[in-house]
């Protein structure tokens, strides 16, 4: 990688890091953020807090077994175990080491070496994180409509042109799904495949790499079984991880989480705080996922102060246990370090573009 380019990537991720630092800054300056009550429902509940540990390790799974069926759908053979142990690699290198190559080329390379469709193999790695993250934003645009009167009857001071910060928040979910719905209509139409074709085929020395890219994505067009179930995968996944805050909300006392019908309200305010946690502005959402959560339970359910804080100290709380999730993927990569550092030497060298690692999965 080019000098400059090493030296761009040093500073967006230098900037990013002083927003996270920044925000949670701000949120303990204001005692929004209390780690003394963390520490507390920790060593309280620690049934609680081991339950949504197992949560989140079973979105791991979950995830993995998505991104088999993506890479089968391409004739690429996977294991099970091998597509579970590179997805903990993979978020362990994402979320310990930024930048770089990244888990996600890493282990797309690891993947498909020995089937000679490396292209493939990144694309379904990017597909998995695209889709995935499109499924969120679907969830979430199915929870601002169903709860749309109490996000928009909002309160606090206009933010934005007139429009809170919850406002902002449901016009900017709604308007990405909307945008991103057309895109992938559009990116999967006939037409869009012929003028695509066109133009590759008169570009030199990528354009053949780049058509196979694209006829891995055009693919799916014609595998709706395997998108449904893509979709099935992604659905069971987000329900377990609010699940896992649910239990966390729990241990720290809110009064919504132990309010019986009342805790469904996870549903439809955790997908929310997921979107902005997985958009790519801190280094995994540290700081930007507990300003949301904070600020989407204040405006919703316990209005004022009180819910500010239990929404940042959730955030918080699910911020440590997913490092904890994370940090098992260095277990797999010290078993398998020889075979993984050779796909990383081999995905560092290889002209292919990397998919982005940062998005939200």
């Amino acid at each position: 990688m080019p000098g400059g380019q090493r030296l761009k990537k040093a500073l967006i991720m230098a900037l990013k890091v002083g927003l996270a630092v920044g925000l949670l800054a701000w949120l303990l300056a204001h005692g929004k953020l209390n780690p003394r009550e963390i520490g507390s429902a920790i060593r309280a509940y620690p049934l609680w807090m081991l339950l949504a540990l197992l949560c989140n390790n079973a979105t791991i799974l979950l995830t993995a077994f998505r991104w088999r069926i993506l890479l089968l759908a391409q004739g690429i053979q996977a294991r099970r175990r091998d597509c579970v142990v590179m997805t903990y690699i993979g978020v362990f290198f994402s979320t310990f080491l930024p930048g770089g190559t990244g888990g996600d080329f890493v282990k797309a390379y690891y993947i498909a070496r020995d089937s000679h469709k490396k292209a493939e193999a990144v694309t379904t790695v990017f597909l998995d994180r695209v889709f995935g993250l499109y499924c969120l934003v679907g969830f979430a645009a199915v929870a601002i409509l169903v709860r749309l009167g109490a996000l928009w009857r909002t309160t606090s001071k206009p933010a934005l042109h007139g429009l809170t910060e919850a406002q902002l928040l449901v016009v900017g979910v709604l308007s990405i799904f909307l945008l991103s719905t057309l895109g992938l209509a559009l990116l999967l139409s006939t037409h869009w495949r012929r003028l695509t074709h066109f133009l590759l085929d008169r570009l030199p020395g990528v354009g053949p790499v780049l058509k196979r890219v694209y006829e891995a994505v055009y693919l799916y067009r014609t595998q709706k079984g395997i998108l449904l179930k893509f979709i099935a995968y992604s659905a069971s996944a987000h329900a377990i991880a609010t699940a896992s805050l649910w239990l966390v909300g729990i241990a720290l006392g809110d009064p919504v989480a132990r309010g019986g019908v009342r805790a469904l309200n996870y549903l439809f305010l955790i997908p929310l705080g997921f979107v902005v946690n997985g958009l790519p502005i801190t280094p995994g959402g540290f700081g930007a996922f507990e300003w949301a959560l904070g600020m989407l339970f204040a405006t919703v359910l316990l209005p004022g102060e009180q819910g500010q804080n239990v929404g940042v100290n959730l955030a918080a709380t699910g911020h440590i246990l997913f490092v904890l999730t994370n940090l098992i993927g260095l277990l797999f990569y010290l078993k398998g370090k020889r075979r993984v550092a050779e796909a990383a030497e081999g995905a560092s060298h290889d002209a292919l573009p990397e998919p982005p690692h940062d998005a939200p999965a």
